[in-house]
């Protein structure tokens, strides 16, 4: 990650726009936005056509900014240019840049939509980390993504090759940002990878230690790469969200199941269920339990948790699951 530094504010050569916007003429480079001059509509920016770049730090902490327009011309955008822009809420990327630089939209809580566009080849460190971002399609062209680039999506779309370090820049490897997407009951701990012919699930939370074989894997093209991601995952919630939003989509889809997915989701199917009964996550509860992976006991162990929590559409299906199973014994007799 680059190291962050405070841009000097040197006034030679420069001049302020109509907008309030400082530009330094011999590169057509944005500064920052003049404190002097008064602004008609502080929420709303228009960077002008012939500006080539933004300069670090350019907009760092403003707290007015909810909508800025960047102008086809633009080439660069600096390191923490739009860093803690805490009401900005859409951007689109013009074609021409090339790399977002670290922590350029880091801690922009509000922004929920960025568009990009094909050209862009690097997304760097914590470039939308702390954002609102969870949905992204990333174009072709993008070949490498920064460590913890990518924290806060949890559906990303490929239209090309696997980029380098994906692993590192979707998934959070230490308990400090393991928190910030936990603590959500209502959201499964994965992300889902889009690609032209099917989906992938990853564990939102990985091992340290198995991040450099979770990448070689994905980056190999492996076949049945579904039998292991699960695996990778660094706590329970991680590793039974990535096997069960997995297991649910070969299902559906009608694909095989493999093996080791098969058996791991058997081995762990009670906590999975005590799991999601916890996070009171009724919609993956019912799927699960259809999936008829639960012994007898276990069934009637977790009715009774979920009667406990309160969790009474849960323990409808147990009870439903329950009943069904007694008459096929009893039909069995």
């Amino acid at each position: 990650m680059a190291k962050k530094t405070t841009v000097k504010k040197n006034k030679e050569n420069t001049k302020v726009l109509e907008n309030g916007l400082v530009l330094r003429e011999e590169d057509m480079t944005i500064l920052w936005l003049s404190a002097e001059k008064k602004i008609e509509n502080p929420e709303y920016l228009e960077i002008p056509e012939g500006v080539l770049a933004i300069e670090e730090e350019a907009f760092q902490k403003n707290n007015s900014l909810k909508r800025v327009i960047l102008p086809k011309s633009l080439k660069r955008i600096g390191c923490f240019a739009f860093d803690a822009c805490s009401e900005l809420e859409e951007i689109s990327i013009p074609e021409g840049v090339e790399v977002l630089e670290d922590g350029i939209f880091a801690y922009c809580k509000n922004l929920t939509k960025i568009e990009l566009h094909e050209g862009l080849k690097i997304i760097s460190d914590n470039a939308l980390q702390g954002t609102g971002i969870e949905k992204l399609e990333l174009p072709a062209s993008v070949r490498v993504l920064g460590n913890n680039a990518l924290t806060p999506v949890r559906y990303l779309k490929l239209n090309g090759e696997m980029p380098h370090n994906l692993m590192r820049a979707i998934a959070p490897m230490d308990w400090s940002t393991y928190w910030m997407y936990s603590d959500d009951s209502t959201k499964a701990m994965t992300v889902e990878l889009k690609f032209p012919d099917k989906k992938l699930y990853l564990p939102k939370f990985i091992n340290e230690s198995e991040s450099g074989l979770c990448e070689c894997a994905l980056n190999s093209g492996k076949h049945n790469l579904e039998n292991s991601t699960f695996a990778y995952g660094s706590s329970g919630g991680a590793s039974y969200d990535t096997a069960i939003k997995t297991y649910f989509y070969l299902t559906e889809t009608g694909k095989e199941i493999p093996e080791r997915l098969t058996q791991y989701t058997r081995r762990v199917a009670k906590r999975i269920v005590e799991y999601l009964i916890e996070r009171s996550r009724t919609e993956d509860a019912a799927k699960f339990i259809k999936l008829n992976l639960l012994t007898p006991n276990a069934m009637e162990s977790l009715h009774r948790l979920a009667v406990d929590l309160k969790r009474a559409d849960i323990a409808a299906y147990l009870m439903e699951a329950i009943n069904v199973q007694g008459k096929k014994k009893s039909m069995r007799i």
